[in-house]
């Protein structure tokens, strides 16, 4: 039956296709930042970041000897706390 009717056989074509891209994206959206480290030598260290309710966010920030606690939110980032980070970091 494999063979007799082309439009059968193009519809698997474009069914398989259609399943590997399927496969291809999900691979890429959840799995490949699984294996991606963020970069964490430059000047500005994102220490820990806390969701509060969707699209609100806390950050805790170390540059320059310093830490910030930062809020994150639809209207823009905010400053809340400032302090000189532990000694060693």
């Amino acid at each position: 039956m494999t063979g007799d009717n082309p439009i059968f056989d193009f519809l698997k074509v474009m069914f398989v296709l259609a399943g590997v891209l399927a496969l291809a994206w999900g691979g890429l959206r959840w799995g490949l930042p699984r294996f991606i480290a963020p970069v964490s030598n430059g000047p500005i260290q994102v220490v820990a970041r806390q969701a509060l309710e969707p699209r609100k966010t806390l950050y805790l920030v170390r540059t320059g000897g310093r830490e910030l606690l930062l809020s994150a939110s639809e209207s823009g980032v905010s400053l809340l706390k400032e302090w000189e980070a532990p000694h060693g970091q």
